[in-house]
This record gives C-alpha cells, structure tokens and sequence, in this order.
C-alpha cells in the first residue's frame, strides 16, 4: 500500500495492489480517490499486471507528478508515468534475477529518484539508478542480504539514505550506505 496525490489535487489518495477477477491480468493497481473529509471513493483499478510482488511511488521523471515502479516475476520491472490522472501504459524492463520487494529513494545524492530492490534468486539488494526521466540504469549489487524486507531511511542523520534488508526469517538486518 502507499499514498500519493495520483490525481495532483493536494489529497493523497490511497493506491493498493489487488487481485482481479480477469484471468490474464489477475494483479492490479487500485486506487481509492480521496474526497477530503477522511471520505474516499470505492477503488477504481487504475492498470493491471499479470502479476505483481511490490510497487512503489515517486516522481521518476520530474515532472511533480507521482510515478509508478512495480517488481514482478522472472527479474521484471515496469514503469508506469502517472498523467496526473491515472497512470500511463507501462514499460517493462528486464533486469534479471528474483526480484521481490522495491523501495524509491535518491541513493547517489543527483536529484533523481532510484530503485532499490531486493532480488531472491542472488539473495541481495540491489540499487537501479534513475535517469530522470523514467528510466533507470543497469542493476548494481550493493547488500548480500537475502530477499527479505527492506526499507531506505537516513538512519544516522547523515543526509545520505541508508538501506536496511533483511532475509526471509528476518534473522540478519544489514544497513549500508
């Protein structure tokens, strides 16, 4: 789950993945618009995947409006431009491996969003750097930390993000930088 102002209209609607009763494209994105006054609309589904495992939200071209990034099987990630409205067709890229979880964050301190993912077939976290214009850079191995959950956060006030992951158990938390 995540919340982002899809529509640009100062509410941060709610935006879920969920499961469709089309068989070929069983996983989508849903959105519940936000009516002010804590009242959201029913979910209307905004696109939908043959599957998903994770999605995150940010402004990946930036241009102030939120973005789409979800992970998905075998090694797949796709992009989805939000239009101020919905979100625009996807475009897939393949990037290799398990990938499970995803996580946005500036990682390399240039301005632009990048993909952090947690990839279960190398058992690690790895970093896509964002172009900046909807587009990431090949796939770079940062954390061997298994395929666990993961979170960016500046964990040592710093002003740099830092990584967190953990295995599939959750018995080992790694943090880099």
């Amino acid at each position: 789950m995540a919340l982002a102002d899809i529509d640009h209209d100062g509410l941060l609607e709610i935006v879920t993945s969920n499961q469709t009763t089309v068989p070929s494209r069983p996983y989508a994105i849903a959105v519940n618009k936000n009516l002010g006054n804590r009242t959201f609309t029913k979910p209307y589904t905004a696109l939908t995947f043959s599957m998903i495992s994770d999605f995150a939200i940010g402004d990946l071209n930036n241009d102030q409006i939120p973005d789409l990034i979800i992970t998905r099987p075998p090694g797949m990630i796709e992009i989805s431009l939000g239009t101020g409205e919905f979100f625009a067709n996807s475009l897939e890229l393949e990037v290799g491996g398990g990938l499970q979880h995803v996580k946005l964050a500036d990682v390399n301190g240039d301005g632009k969003l990048d993909a952090i993912v947690a990839d279960c077939d190398s058992q690690s976290v790895g970093i896509l750097l964002g172009q900046g214009d909807g587009t990431f850079g090949s796939l770079t191995r940062t954390l061997e930390a298994g395929c666990g959950a993961i979170a960016v956060d500046d964990l040592d006030r710093d002003g740099h993000p830092d990584i967190v992951a953990t295995n599939e158990q959750g018995h080992r938390q790694i943090a880099a930088r």
